[in-house]
């Protein structure tokens, strides 16, 4: 009898340690890597703001150059010719950096991937993440989300057109499913 119940306990102790899930980003924190860190805020809705701490356009305000705010009507189309691909390119570098582990893991799941773009070169200056703290992309580690920003920025080159080179930056948001 007493290894029937060292087995069962045994076994609870097991399974109870093979689903159990870190979740990396339910506090605001920074987290300090080999040459890079990253901050996560936590909002008291739940969700996530993950980004790289170097960055300063997180938070921004999105105007025109002139310092005048864009109106409530401003549409985003029309300020990049080839908005399409980048998006296509994006979504694919995305799914790409998360390991088949991972995959696995957090499949149906759906990542906002924001990007400020530079109005005048088309390159991503800066990529900031949105999550909920207690969903699956949370128990992914910084070094994916990192791998994420590296490749968007060194990849992606947006043409920018007339209208987007009046903005002080260029704003592209993904929603990805990962699958």
């Amino acid at each position: 009898m007493n290894k029937i119940n060292l087995l069962i306990i045994s076994l609870w102790l097991c399974i109870g340690t093979a689903t159990a899930q870190t979740y990396y980003y339910n506090t605001t924190k920074t987290f300090a890597m080999s040459g890079y860190s990253y901050k996560a805020d936590a909002q008291e809705s739940n969700g996530v703001i993950l980004f790289n701490a170097a960055s300063t356009l997180t938070y921004a305000t999105q105007t025109y150059k002139d310092s005048s705010k864009l109106g409530w009507d401003y549409s985003r189309k029309g300020d990049t010719e080839n908005d399409a691909a980048m998006r296509n390119l994006a979504s694919s570098i995305v799914k790409d950096a998360f390991t088949t582990a991972e995959k696995q893991r957090i499949n149906g799941k759906r990542l906002t991937v924001n990007m400020v773009i530079n109005p005048e070169t088309g390159k991503v200056l800066e990529v900031y993440f949105n999550f909920w703290k207690d969903e699956l992309l949370a128990t992914i580690y910084i070094s994916t989300y990192r791998i994420i920003e590296k490749t968007l920025k060194n990849q992606l080159q947006f043409n920018i057109t007339t209208k987007g080179k009046e903005l002080n930056f260029v704003y592209r948001g993904l929603r990805i499913e990962i699958e």
